[in-house]
């Protein structure tokens, strides 16, 4: 190899690896971009799930409180009842 062919082997050589390191600078932007995503994303689920979760308690307590009211209304259906039993009585 003469030295003519050598040096034209180091160009190529050194523009092939500043080519390496261009295309290496652009995935870990890449990566960073994504690891934004991700992170937004990951709020936006944490986000979810309190609304869920607020969801699932008014639920809750409002199935607990048509238990209530729907005992309450058995109740004074049987006092409306008997009062009427007596009534007629």
């Amino acid at each position: 190899m003469t030295d003519q062919e050598f040096e034209i082997q180091a160009v190529r050589l050194a523009e092939s690896q500043a080519k390496l390191v261009d295309t290496l600078y652009g995935m870990f932007s890449v990566v960073e971009g994504l690891t934004d995503q991700l992170k937004g994303f990951r709020e936006c689920l944490t986000a979810l799930r309190d609304v869920l979760d607020s969801h699932h308690d008014t639920s809750k307590a409002l199935i607990e409180a048509h238990q209530t009211v729907l005992k309450a209304f058995s109740e004074s259906s049987v006092e409306i009842s008997e009062n009427t039993e007596q009534v007629k009585n």
